[in-house]
Order: C-alpha cells, then sequence, then structure tokens
C-alpha cells in the first residue's frame, strides 16, 4: 500500500486497504457488503469508525487508456450505423443523424468505463471521505473533520415524494469550525472559519442503500 499526505494528513491506500469490524455498518445501519473495496484507511483523527460507505467494488479495476478508446470507437461506430439506418428510414439524407447519435454515445462510454469512486467514514470523533479517479491509489479529493472543532452544529431533513410516492429521505448536518490558517493580522481570528456540509440520502425502497457526501467551503 501506498502512504499519500494530504494536507498534513497520511492516509494509506490501495486495494483491500481497510477491513471494517462486523460492528461497523451502512448509514442505514445495516451490514457492509462482503464484496465492497474500502480502497483508504480511515485516518486516526476521525477515532474508532462506527459507519462506513464505499462505491468501489473488490473485483473492480481501470481500464487502460487503449481499452477505454476501443468501447469508445465502437459505441461510436454503433451510432453512426444508426444515425445511417435513420437516414434511410426517414429519407432525410444529411450526416446529422450520424453526429447527434454517435457523438453521445462516444462520451457517455468514455465516461462509463472511467474509474472514479468515493468511500467515506463517520467516526466518534470525526468524518472523512476521499475519492480516486484512474486508480486506487491517486486520491484527487479528501476532507477530514473533527468534531471537537465545531463551534455550531446545524440539521434538516427532508422527505422526497414522487406523484404522493415516498422515494426516500435526505438528511443534512452542517457544522462550522475553526479552520487552522496560518496568522494574519489582516483578519481577526472569528475570520478563520470554515463550513462541512454532510449529507445522507435515505432510499425508499428496502432493497436500496443509503450514501453519504461531504462538502466543505
Amino acid at each position: 500500500m501506498a502512504t499519500q499526505v494530504l494536507n498534513d494528513i497520511q492516509v494509506q491506500t490501495g486495494a483491500n486497504a481497510w477491513s471494517p469490524p462486523s460492528s461497523v455498518t451502512d448509514h442505514l445501519g445495516c451490514a457492509l457488503p462482503q464484496d465492497r473495496d474500502f480502497f483508504v484507511v480511515p485516518p486516526r483523527e476521525i477515532g474508532e469508525v462506527v459507519r462506513a460507505y464505499t462505491s468501489l467494488k473488490r473485483e473492480v479495476e481501470p481500464k487502460s487508456p487503449q481499452v477505454r478508446l476501443a468501447i469508445v470507437a465502437v459505441s461510436a461506430g454503433a451510432g453512426i450505423g444508426a444515425g445511417l439506418g435513420l437516414d434511410f428510414l426517414t429519407g432525410i439524407h444529411t450526416p446529422v443523424w450520424a453526429i447527434v447519435i454517435a457523438l453521445p454515445a462516444a462520451l457517455i462510454a468514455w465516461g462509463v468505463t472511467g474509474f472514479k469512486h468515493s468511500c467515506n467514514f463517520v467516526g466518534t470523533e470525526g468524518v472523512a471521505e476521499f475519492t480516486c479517479k484512474g486508480g486506487r491509489e491517486n486520491l484527487k479529493q479528501k476532507k477530514v473533520f473533527c468534531f471537537k472543532d465545531a463551534w455550531a452544529v446545524s440539521t434538516s431533513m427532508t422527505r422526497h415524494f414522487t406523484s404522493g410516492v415516498y422515494t426516500g429521505t435526505t438528511f443534512g448536518f452542517t457544522g462550522n469550525f475553526h479552520y487552522p490558517l496560518p496568522a494574519d493580522p489582516r483578519y481577526p481570528p472569528d475570520r478563520h472559519r470554515t463550513q462541512l456540509s454532510v449529507g445522507f440520502a435515505v432510499p425508499g425502497a428496502s432493497t436500496g442503500r443509503a450514501r453519504g457526501h461531504f462538502g466543505l467551503s
């Protein structure tokens, strides 16, 4: 496993970098699936982990650029073929058919074949979220929030309905805390603050899984 330093926080990354104890559940309180890959070891700053989530499965590996380009080419070719079929069926001879189908198909293929995943942890002393892109050890985003730094916390709950049918609930938690910025005489200490937004979406269907996200601003 590799060690990465992000904002003075050291974390270990790699395939199956962390195996959750049996006491750790997802954000709904359900047992974690056995096929999930936590590619980051939770930072000790957040204390003992009690809830966790990862979008990555153990068997998933990043595709090489060559493989991705091949899939994009096949998708674009299928789009061109569909465009030519519409050209024949409608009798409107124009390359627009092929372009409007092939281009979105190629873009979608490039997007879905990419490798980008996130995992997050809720501990007794804080929360953390990590996002990797292109590989498990290539962390692109790291967010850590320690509860001891908060000076104000607010919560919200939104129940969602579609055509009168309950579809889920979104919980929001916003914490304001002092951020350790370098001393600057131009700004008073109370200006050295930032805000953490934590959101959890709980699906209405019993088969759905809770997901969480964190946002620092």
